[in-house]
Order: structure tokens, then sequence, then C-alpha cells
């Protein structure tokens, strides 16, 4: 598949099967795999997305095809020596992580998962370094079709308790 893919949009190597997420069917992830694969495919070639390619259900395998990226924001941080940033990277990346939240919010949906983690750079056609936002299987719509604010749904899903105090580093 991916090679034909890469046939018909002249040859291009950047993009394979590479990010390929498997995920054993079940209700619960097969929601949150049809709503990562809407995400993306609506959020498809924006600035901060990566490229959908394709998806499907192998032998009970939800799988999403997309651009290839890569460290995210979390493993970049680690390979540094002294564990950090420099104050220009961290407002560099921070200015990118905001442009990815706030078009996702354009288009009336939210996050709600916000972490170093669903963050990744990748270099786009110019071969300029960018962030990308990942994970997308807890978006949901915020807005309503009219523009108001849709109600609470009342209840949180589980969350990490390192990332409910503010620990994600």
């Amino acid at each position: 598949m991916a090679d034909d893919w890469n046939e018909r949009n002249g040859g291009k190597t950047t993009i394979s099967v590479g990010s390929m997420e498997l995920k054993r069917s079940k209700k619960s992830s097969d929601s949150d795999f049809q709503n990562e694969s809407a995400v993306l495919r609506k959020m498809n070639k924006k600035f901060h997305f990566v490229e959908f390619v394709d998806m499907g259900v192998y032998y009970g395998f939800c799988f999403i095809v997309m651009q290839l990226l890569g460290p995210n924001l979390s493993q970049l941080r680690k390979m540094r020596r002294d564990n950090k940033f420099s104050t220009s990277t961290s407002l560099r990346l921070s200015l990118q992580c905001f442009e990815a939240i706030e078009s996702l919010h354009e288009v009336g949906l939210i996050h709600r998962d916000i972490k170093p983690t669903n963050f990744a750079i990748g270099c786009n056609e110019t071969n300029t370094t960018r962030v990308y936002l990942l994970d997308f299987g807890l978006v949901r719509r915020y807005l309503n079709s009219d523009g108001t604010h849709r109600k609470s749904r009342g209840r949180v899903p589980f969350r990490d308790w390192l990332s409910l105090r503010g620990k994600l580093w």
C-alpha cells in the first residue's frame, strides 16, 4: 500500500507506513479510532497536522497510516544534556503548539489531552522544522452548529494523576 501510494504521489519517501497505530478492537477503542480518523481527515494538510494517508481494520486491529514524524517534545527534551530547552527554543515550540491548538479550536474542536508527548517534530515540504499535534482519540466538539458552546458532559474521563497535578515533565 505504501509503495503504491508513494508511486502515485511522485515517489515521495517522506511519507510511509511508519506511523501505524494498532489497537485491539473494543467498543471504547473503536470509538477512539473513529474519532481519531475523523479528526485526522478534517485537519488533513493543515499547518500543524500530519498528512492522513489511510485507515482500516486488519484481523481485528485498527490502523491509521499517516505522515512519518520525529520525536515528541518529551523525548526531544530528554535528549538534551540538561533535560531542558533553552528559553528561545521553549518560546518557539510553545508558539507552534498554541497555533496547533488554535487551529483545532477554529473548527469547533477541543483536544482534551494536551501534553508534551502529543506534540511531535517533523519537516514540511520545504524542510522547515514544524511542531505537529497528535492523538485525537479524546477530541470533542465544543461548539454547536449555531456557534454557541455545548454543555459540559459533566464527567471527565480518567486522567493520569501526574497530568492532573501539572507534572508532565
